[in-house]
């Protein structure tokens, strides 16, 4: 599909456009004299059903491989007085619109003096419309790559750059397409960059990690199984082995118990059906299956609020769709596709992408110290300031509130190491781990020396 904002252009000449493109079907909102225009031209292989016209708003309904979305192509009104307009018609779509929806174009307003360069700073208030509008719509940028100030022109005797032009889309729609992105393209022949989104509803599947899931600590049977691995060669055990086989009994603790919740719920509620439409089942087993099925709903919430690492929201309040499409655009924007080196050479794929990545931070972090130069001058005229006193302070041992301190500090569901083990493992069974920590982490400032898979970890390194 092409959308073309200001074409200026007559039906007759986007029809001309669209032959000599190799397109067989062109929607168009015809310009007001020499100004505005929109033209939505799209291949046979693709459905597009328009659902309203207007100056600035084409709305439409796209299929396409038995996949339906919504696209709406967006001319931000050129008078800033008439913006508010575009802004109402798409909050009153968004408002019985709840399947995928992408909208894109140019909105000819920014969101806030950081997508602006150039010019005097404008007030916030201006703002608040545009913004007020993506909140209500529920849409948020697509990843992108490129340079994002996708307008550029002359104001009095400044030149300004701008970020008009952008492709939005809401939750449902990023969860369909978790792998899209926008690239921006260079300016040629108009003073707007040209955007090109590349979406597919397919990513690569990568073996996912284990990971603590602190949502078991509650469930029977669990803690017990836990504190047997964990004191299972009682005082022998280093702490990396005691995680090892705690480790290892949880991952087959998991594959012995139904621990989805979304699967328990479907269950619970055809069961639930099934006891009010057949009156099989007595009071206190309808009661029974009620109370399992809000604890599953609890369950899936809390289970996408870890994933989703939004720690403002609340549990309780059903917020499931809200935390699974937090999740979904985290992952989609933590997605590298592609990266490019210092030669220009163009990489994609995991295994591409994780060669370049690994000789381009060799070569970064490649020592070039000079092994026969003398620095001891460097330290010349230098003064002590660390006294007696402070140097006895940072040598004592630490004690076990301190170390309990430092355990409880850390988030619970923070990245954890290559073990999977977060800290929120540590802080539910501290009474019955913390000799072992303790241990392990004295013994490491009582000799200076680090086992070595201690210190292993996971290191975003970003270029």
């Amino acid at each position: 599909m092409i959308c073309l904002l200001k074409t200026k252009q007559r039906d007759e000449k986007i029809k001309e456009i669209t032959s000599d493109l190799g397109y067989s079907n062109f929607v168009t909102v015809p310009p007001h004299g020499m100004s505005g225009g929109i033209a939505v031209l799209w291949k046979t292989s693709v459905s597009v059903s328009v659902l309203s016209l207007s100056a600035n708003l084409v709305d439409t309904q796209v299929e396409f491989n038995g996949i339906s979305f919504y696209l709406s192509v967006v001319y931000g009104h050129p008078n800033p007085s008439m913006r508010n307009e575009v802004w109402e018609s798409l909050e009153r779509i968004s408002s019985s619109r709840s399947d995928p929806w992408l909208t894109l174009g140019d909105f000819n307003e920014i969101k806030n003096n950081e997508e602006k360069n150039g010019g005097p700073r404008r007030p916030n208030r201006s703002f608040e419309d545009f913004n007020r509008m993506i909140t209500n719509c529920d849409v948020h940028d697509l990843k992108f790559i490129g340079n994002k100030f996708s307008w550029t022109g002359k104001r009095y005797s400044h030149n300004i750059w701008c970020c008009l032009d952008r492709t939005m889309a809401n939750s449902d729609w990023m969860t369909l397409f978790p792998s899209a992105q926008t690239k921006f393209l260079d300016f040629e022949g108009s003073d707007h960059r040209p955007l090109v989104t590349n979406f597919c509803n397919t990513v690569d599947q990568r073996r996912n990690q284990f990971r603590y899931d602190s949502r078991l600590f509650h469930k029977e049977g669990f803690r017990d199984m836990i504190l047997e691995s964990w004191e299972a060669d009682n005082t022998s055990m280093t702490l990396n082995s005691r995680i090892r086989q705690s480790r290892k009994q949880m991952a087959a603790w998991k594959r012995r118990n139904r621990l989805n919740a979304s699967i328990r719920i479907a269950m619970l509620k055809r069961d639930l059906n099934d006891a009010y439409t057949y009156g099989n089942r007595s009071t206190e087993e309808i009661h029974e299956i009620t109370l399992g099925l809000n604890q599953a709903y609890k369950d899936e919430e809390q289970f996408w609020k870890i994933k989703s690492r939004k720690n403002w929201v609340k549990l309780g309040d059903r917020n499931t769709k809200y935390f699974y499409g937090a999740t979904k655009q985290r992952l989609a924007r933590n997605r590298v596709l592609a990266v490019t080196d210092d030669a220009g050479n163009i990489y994609r794929g995991d295994d591409e992408i994780g060669e370049a990545a690994e000789e381009y931070f060799t070569n970064l972090f490649k020592s070039t110290r000079d092994e026969f130069r003398d620095n001891t001058s460097v330290f010349q005229g230098l003064q002590g300031k660390v006294t007696n006193q402070m140097n006895m302070d940072l040598q004592r041992m630490v004690n076990e509130e301190e170390i309990q301190k430092a355990v409880f500090d850390i988030g619970p569901d923070r990245a954890p190491g290559l073990d999977g083990i977060t800290a929120a493992f540590y802080q539910q069974f501290w009474p019955d781990v913390k000799d072992a920590v303790i241990v392990e982490i004295q013994r490491f400032f009582r000799e200076g020396n680090m086992r070595e898979s201690m210190n292993h970890t996971n290191i975003c390194l970003i270029p």
